[in-house]
């Protein structure tokens, strides 16, 4: 192999050696900020991965990721408890997401993974789950009803359901308050 090759595969191999240690060293310094940022407003982050991580508060779980210019936010989940039910295992989620970059529509969901126990000892398994997509501001009216089968009821009937266990204004101020959480850690 001539001597000009060689020296230009092993200058390739430095240089990317360089750039990748010096994208480790700016992704930890980023986690550092992140977790001193949520130490400082009372709040734990827990890492999984190199980039995703989520911060926790109370009930809800938000759930954000780490980019090279800026921290983005994935979804938030809230683990709803109805006391009026005797739950043997499994829990129930409702989760909400941005559906696309800018935030305008979300997707809102549950997952029920549960198994009640009825007042008569008998187990059901719920083992449920729906969704549905709308505007950021939750409108009943701004539900998107095309796409699949049956489309509108489904999506009504996901819609009910979420907003039967966690109210529309709920909804809008856990979203807002996971888009609050994202920009204090982009400042």
């Amino acid at each position: 192999m001539p001597q000009k090759v060689l020296k230009k595969i092993i200058c390739i191999v430095f240089f990317a050696f360089i750039i990748a240690v010096a994208i480790y060293f700016f992704i930890n310094y980023k986690k550092e900020m992140i977790t001193e940022k949520a130490n400082k407003a009372g709040e734990s982050v827990e890492f999984s991965g190199y980039k995703n991580f989520s911060i926790k508060e109370g009930a809800v779980t938000y759930f954000y990721t780490l980019g090279i210019a800026k921290v983005k936010f994935i979804k938030y989940e809230i683990v709803v408890e109805e006391p009026d039910k005797k739950v043997k295992k499994g829990e129930l989620t409702v989760s909400v997401q941005n559906k696309d970059k800018d935030g305008k529509q979300i997707e809102g969901s549950y997952d029920d993974t549960r198994t009640l126990i009825a007042d008569d000892g008998t187990e059901k398994n719920m083992h449920s789950g729906m969704f549905f997509i709308c505007n950021n501001n939750f409108d009943r009216s701004s539900l998107v009803t095309t796409g699949w089968i049956d489309a509108e009821q489904k999506a009504i009937e996901a819609y009910e359901s979420v907003t039967g266990y966690v109210p529309v204004e709920g909804l809008k101020q856990y979203y807002n308050r996971a888009l609050t959480i994202c920009n204090q850690l982009n400042e």
